[in-house]
């Protein structure tokens, strides 16, 4: 069983962040384990307590580096938050953060909203820097 691996995991995620708490890499890594956990739960009471926990790891991130939102439109997706999700991921586009068009359209943790027009939109051409 996987479940006992990614308890494993996320507690050495926890010791690591005791001795480094502004850890970015290490806030990611365990956000990350979370999802991923929560994507093989059955129980969806205990998938959402994990979605729960990765968006207030996410968020501590993001104190870091405020420009990284891809995450957290991830978690937004998972959840059902299509709105969340959009401005997460239209945050990202603006600070140039937003993983390459072929990304999005693979990553499962987006499936939600795939349909949807503005999520097509940001699969499309992006201005280059200095564009006018």
């Amino acid at each position: 069983e996987a479940a006992p691996l990614h308890a494993e995991a996320d507690d050495v995620f926890a010791q690591a962040l005791r001795v480094a708490p502004g850890d970015y890499d290490a806030l990611c890594d365990r956000a990350a384990a979370l999802i991923a956990w929560a994507a093989i739960t059955d129980d969806l009471d205990e998938s959402d307590a994990l979605l729960d926990r990765a968006e207030t790891v996410c968020r501590a991130a993001l104190t870091i580096a405020p420009t990284e939102t891809y995450t957290l439109a991830c978690i937004a997706a998972l959840r059902g938050r299509t709105e969340d999700c959009r401005e997460a991921l239209e945050a990202a586009a603006l600070a140039a953060t937003l993983p390459p068009p072929e990304h999005l359209a693979g990553d499962e943790d987006l499936a939600a909203v795939r349909g949807e027009p503005w999520f097509r939109a940001l699969l499309g051409p992006r201005p280059t820097a200095g564009a006018h």
